[in-house]
C-alpha cells in the first residue's frame, strides 16, 4: 500500500511541483502514524525535487522568491518541533485540516489579491516552513500566493518547485536530528524513495506534454480530493 501511495505522490509531484505530501502524508499518517509518515516521506520528497530543481531553478525570478524562500527555511525547523511533542491524533486531525483548508482555498477561486513585496512574503514563507514542518502538507499557501503572480504556468510551477524543494530538505534534516530514524524506517525510505522518484520523472514528462489548462485544473484536483480523503479515512 505504501508503495502505490508514493507512486501516486510522485505523479502528482512531478505534474504540479507541490502535491505530492498531499498525498502521501495523510495516507502515510493512517498506516505509520505521523512522526513515521513524515520519516517515510521527506527523503522521497527530496529526491524526486532534486530530478526538477536543476531546470527549475534556471526559470524562477529569484528577487522575488528570496523573501519567501528565507523565512520558510527558518520556520521548518519550529514545525517540526511541534510535531515530535504534540500527541499523534492531534496532529494527523491537523494534517486533514491543512489539506482541506488548501484545497477549499483553490478549488473555490480564492486567490491572493494583495501586492507582492516582501512583508507578504515572509508571511507565506513562513506559513509554507512551519506548515511543512509539522505536517508535510505546508504547499498550499505558498501555491495560492505564486499561482496569484502575472507569470506564465511554467514560471509558476518553477517557484513553487523551488521553495517546496529547499523546505523539504530543512524538513528532512530536522526529523534526522529528532532522532525519527532506526535501521527500519530508513531502510523503508529508501524503498518507498524509489517508488516516489519514478513517479516524479512520470508526472514531470506529463506535464511537459499538458496544457496551462490542465495544468491548474491538475493543481486544484489534487488539493481538493487530497483534503477529502484525508478528513474522511
Amino acid at each position: 500500500m505504501a508503495l502505490g501511495i508514493m507512486l501516486l505522490g510522485g505523479m502528482v509531484h512531478g505534474l504540479t511541483g507541490f502535491g505530492g505530501a498531499l498525498i502521501t502524508m495523510p495516507l502515510l499518517a493512517l498506516l505509520f502514524g505521523p512522526v513515521e509518515a513524515l520519516a517515510l516521506s521527506a527523503p522521497a520528497w527530496v529526491l524526486g525535487s532534486l530530478q526538477m530543481l536543476p531546470r527549475a531553478s534556471r526559470e524562477v525570478d529569484w528577487t522575488a522568491l528570496w523573501p519567501i524562500l528565507i523565512p520558510a527555511l527558518l520556520a521548518t525547523p519550529l514545525g517540526t518541533l511541534l510535531l515530535f511533542v504534540m500527541e499523534p491524533d492531534i496532529v494527523r486531525r491537523t494534517i486533514g485540516l491543512f489539506v482541506l483548508a488548501g484545497a477549499v482555498m483553490l478549488a473555490t477561486g480564492w486567490t491572493y489579491r494583495g501586492r507582492r513585496g516582501r512583508l507578504p512574503g515572509i508571511l507565506v514563507g513562513s506559513l509554507c516552513g512551519g506548515i511543512t514542518g509539522f505536517s508535510g502538507v505546508g504547499g498550499p499557501p505558498v501555491v495560492v500566493y505564486v499561482l496569484a503572480w502575472p507569470d506564465s504556468p511554467a514560471m509558476q510551477r518553477a517557484s513553487i518547485v523551488v521553495i517546496v524543494g529547499f523546505v523539504g530538505v530543512m524538513t528532512l534534516l530536522g526529523i534526522i536530528v529528532g532522532g525519527a530514524y532506526d535501521g527500519t524506517v530508513a531502510l523503508t525510505a529508501l524503498i518507498l524513495a524509489v517508488a516516489y522518484v519514478a513517479g516524479t520523472w512520470s508526472g514531470s514528462a506529463g506535464f511537459r506534454a499538458a496544457s496551462d489548462v490542465f495544468f491548474r485544473r491538475a493543481a486544484l484536483t489534487v488539493l481538493f480530493a487530497s483534503g477529502i480523503a484525508a478528513i474522511v479515512l
